[in-house]
């Protein structure tokens, strides 16, 4: 039996859409505002209140398929969230229009006015393609989320100049677990200290409660960027940001991907930068800076779903 009979009463669907809306934010790990929660039934059926639950339901519907990753975009290349639109541009829940289009596109596809969904005129509010708008978007587009974001974590090796000029120094190597895309090559203050990273990774930072499990493969676009203060005032520092210097592709299983090599601009010259360009500048920061361009997946690198409004 279906999660939600099609047609049906607005006074029964709603509470059931509801709990299906609900069941979507908790599992891709968002809060949801403290207005949703003060609709329960019985809802104020007054003129008012019927366009105030309308338009608060439409809002999270759409937020959601916004978030959500597209079936359709399995097995082939993809951005980690592509129904995003113009969502996180908005000032107010109106002010989507390129969503609005999209998700009007789908349910025409689908055989479902979508005039139901938005109130467009002329539209009665009872004709029941509100309802099965809803119903459809949540069941069949609104499934499972990719992480937001995809961080990296890499080990770094660090020198601490004790006694530069006698040599006298401590090396530590650990690991740096962050969300950032950036990774030193060199960084460092004149006989004070070097940094530099090696053996990183692309991580799903958000894997407690968006997890991704088997094959899959993430594209990338590198950027350079070269900071170098002079020590001598006639001398000139070295300033260059956002170089390009190439686009990489990496496999990644689970969680995580393989370690990846920084591309062969970034690494040019490497020691010469982590020797402080041969004592010619105070401070160098010369690292590469990652910008994920595409991700494919497929249904299978998903656990699960586990909806109870789920047909």
């Amino acid at each position: 039996m279906s999660f939600l009979q099609v047609p049906s009463k607005i006074r029964d669907a709603f509470p059931i859409l509801r709990e299906a809306i609900m069941e979507r934010y908790t599992a891709c790990g968002y809060r949801v505002d403290e207005t949703f929660y003060r609709f329960r039934p019985p809802y104020p059926f007054s003129n008012s209140g019927f366009r105030s639950v309308f338009e608060t339901f439409r809002y999270h519907i759409k937020r959601l398929y916004a978030y959500a990753f597209p079936p359709e975009n399995f097995g082939k290349w993809s951005d980690l969230r592509p129904n995003l639109y113009d969502l996180e541009t908005a000032s107010t829940e109106g002010d989507t229009p390129l969503l609005d289009a999209k998700i009007s596109e789908v349910l025409q596809n689908a055989g479902i006015d979508p005039s139901g969904l938005f109130w467009e005129v002329p539209h009665r509010f009872c004709d029941g393609n509100y309802i099965r708008a809803c119903y459809y978007l949540l069941n069949e587009k609104i499934l499972p989320f990719m992480p937001g974001q995809i961080g990296r974590t890499c080990k770094a090796r660090k020198i601490e100049y004790l006694n530069y000029d006698k040599g006298d120094y401590q090396i530590y190597e650990y690991d740096t677990p962050e969300d950032g895309l950036l990774i030193s090559v060199a960084y460092g203050h004149l006989k004070q200290s070097m940094l530099s990273h090696h053996d990183p990774k692309f991580i799903n930072t958000e894997a407690a409660y968006r997890p991704v499990v088997g094959n899959w493969k993430l594209r990338y676009r590198a950027e350079l960027n070269t900071y170098m203060d002079a020590v001598n005032s006639g001398d000139e520092g070295v300033y260059v940001f956002d170089q390009y210097v190439g686009d990489g592709e990496v496999a990644c299983y689970g969680n995580e991907s393989e370690i990846f090599e920084l591309m062969p601009e970034s690494l040019k010259d490497k020691e010469y930068y982590r020797k402080w360009g041969d004592l010619r500048y105070r401070f160098v920061s010369r690292s590469e800076r990652q910008t994920l361009t595409g991700v494919l997946v497929t249904k299978e690198n998903f656990p699960p779903l586990k909806y109870k409004y789920l047909d």
